[in-house]
């Protein structure tokens, strides 16, 4: 499965996606599967390294399932919804993040997604 390869908040990735493609687009679907229907928000921007962190997380349940946006060319979303549905999709050379019930599109972008065992607040 892969993994996330650097630190959220350092902003360094390996963001070359090519090689990985068909292995991210298999193995993304049973972690966003894991995290259907719960919360979902808009946690952090950060400008100098772009990346979009979307945090998914239940408060019936302990943990969160982060997804970095590396670069995104565009941003339709609101801050926070409930009932996520997110999926991630082919966009030319890199991917595309949506949730069609929420209106979410992210596009352009890398992406790496990484399970916690708590919420970024209790860090």
């Amino acid at each position: 499965m892969p993994e996330a390869s650097g630190d959220w908040s350092s902003g360094t990735f390996d963001i070359d996606m090519t090689d990985r493609r068909d292995e991210i687009l298999r193995h993304f679907p049973a972690l966003l599967n894991r995290w259907r229907g719960v919360d979902a928000r808009l946690w952090t921007l950060s400008s100098a390294h772009p990346i979009l962190l979307i945090v998914l997380c239940d408060h019936q349940r302990p943990g969160s399932l982060e997804i970095a946006c590396i670069a995104p060319e565009r941003i339709e979303a609101p801050h926070r919804w409930t009932n996520s549905n997110l999926n991630i999709q082919n966009d030319g050379d890199l991917f595309r993040v949506i949730d069609e019930g929420a209106r979410v599109l992210i596009s352009r972008c890398g992406v790496e997604i990484k399970e916690f065992s708590n919420k970024p607040w209790e860090r």
